[in-house]
Formats: structure tokens, sequence, C-alpha cells
């Protein structure tokens, strides 16, 4: 009867350890502190007031791009830089589109939650500039005009899901807006006119690098 005891004891004990040793492992694959992440994210863009409607374009639908390389300084905070851009062609002329360009330094906030999900917002500030394309220009082939730079601002909230220590998963909604309404475009003597912004939402992939 001891032996049977004893053995289950051992049992038990045996399989706390492995259920924290479990957890523990689990765990440290979700922590975010001293990693460097290299992301990429896909998604598609809603354009917003006058960029969806104005003189120089009106834009619709289009897709979203960004890459992100960032360092977690704490476990629920991250400073990092992004490229992003949003291709948007025009709705009234298919021979016309633009490209808005983004290059932002940006914070990010992680909910201090326990697991590999975890909540986050994210805020950048940095320059953006818009570059026009107009296929057969006067039958001279395409143009290309690109605007002065511009402060701009970008803004989203999302999760980012740990699936190992090496790979995240990651989605979110975004708001960018570029302050263009007064920079000049190239070779036309005109002025952008609006502010080019848009919501997206978006998709990507993540990879953890720990130095």
């Amino acid at each position: 009867m001891k032996r049977i005891i004893t053995a289950g004891l051992v049992l038990v004990l045996a399989v706390s350890c492995w259920a924290v040793e479990k957890k523990s492992r689990a765990y440290s694959e979700a922590q975010f502190y001293q990693n460097l992440a290299l992301s990429a994210n896909f998604g598609i863009g809603i354009p917003l007031g006058d960029f969806s409607d104005s003189q120089l374009g009106n834009a619709e639908v289009g897709g979203v791009g960004s890459f992100d390389i960032e360092y977690y300084f704490a476990e629920s905070f991250g400073l990092g830089f992004r490229f992003s851009g949003g291709f948007f062609e025009d709705e009234d002329d298919p021979d016309l589109s633009s490209w808005v360009n983004n290059y932002q330094l940006y914070g990010r906030f992680l909910v201090p939650v326990e697991g590999r999900v975890r909540p986050f917002f994210r805020f950048g500030l940095g320059l953006s500039t818009i570059t026009y394309e107009a296929e057969d220009f006067l039958n001279l082939g395409t143009l290309t005009s690109i605007s002065d730079p511009g402060f701009s601002m970008g803004l989203e909230g999302g999760v980012v899901w740990r699936v190992s220590k090496l790979i995240g998963l990651n989605g979110g909604i975004g708001y960018d807006i570029a302050f263009l309404e007064d920079a000049e475009v190239e070779n036309s003597g005109l002025n952008v006119g609006y502010d080019p912004s848009y919501f997206s939402v978006n998709f990507g992939l993540s990879f953890f690098l720990r130095p």
C-alpha cells in the first residue's frame, strides 16, 4: 500500500514539474523584452476625405504594405522604424494611380497580460510623400510625379500572437494621414491640395531575434 501511495506521489510530482516547466517555457517564448523584431504586413486601404474626392484624383480602395524593424526595451514597450505605402487607383481614370509613402518612427505599447496573445497600440510620426503615375500621358508614355515631403502620423491597434519563440502573427486596424496640402507636385506647378489619409486593415508575420 505504501508503495502504491509513494508511486502515486512521485507520479503527481512528476506531472506537476512537467506542467510548471511547460508553462514556464511557453511564457519565456512569449516574452518580448530585449527582442529585435522584423515584420512585414499587408492589407487593404480605405481612402478618406478629399483623398477619395479631389481635383487631383478620386482614390478607390487599394492595397497597403509595410516593413518594420523594432526593438523591445521593456516587456510592454518597443521602439521601431516603419516604411509603409499605400497604392490607390483612381475611380474615374483607370490610367491614374497614386502611392502614399510613409517613413515613420514609432512606439508600440503591449498590454501586459500573460500568454502568447498581446493586444497592442502603436503611434508613429515621420515624413510622407505622394507619387502620381499617369499611364499613356498625352501619348508620351507614363508620367511619374512625386510631391515634396510633409509631416505624417500613423495610429494602429491590434494583437500580436507569439506562435513560437521565433515567429509571431499580427493583425490590426490603422489610420495614416500625410499633411501634404501645401506640398508641391513636381513638373506640375500645383500643390497636392489635400492631406491623403486612409484606414487600413493589416495582417503580417514577425520574426523575433535576441541579440
